[in-house]
């Protein structure tokens, strides 16, 4: 699966798990207090959502927040 992000100079670049990893390990090094939050599409399934909040946790993110603007999960993709 890959990832969009919206850190760095490329926010069109998909990453891999291993990348978002790494980049956002880097982003919290820099600045501990950095709050993180995921964007998800409504036609992304439930787990995929949560397989992207655990990478997010994996780099060392104490919390992770759903943007509630731009986050709908599509009822119709169960896990």
């Amino acid at each position: 699966m890959l990832y969009s992000n919206d850190v760095g100079d490329d926010p069109d670049r998909q990453l891999t798990g291993e990348q978002v990893v790494e980049r956002v390990a880097a982003v919290l090094k820099a600045k501990p207090d950095a709050q993180v939050f995921v964007k998800a599409d409504a036609s992304l399934r439930y787990r995929d959502v949560v397989r992207a909040m655990s990478l997010l946790t994996q780099a060392g993110a104490p919390r992770v927040g759903l943007d509630r603007k731009s986050t709908r999960l599509n009822s119709s993709h169960r896990t």
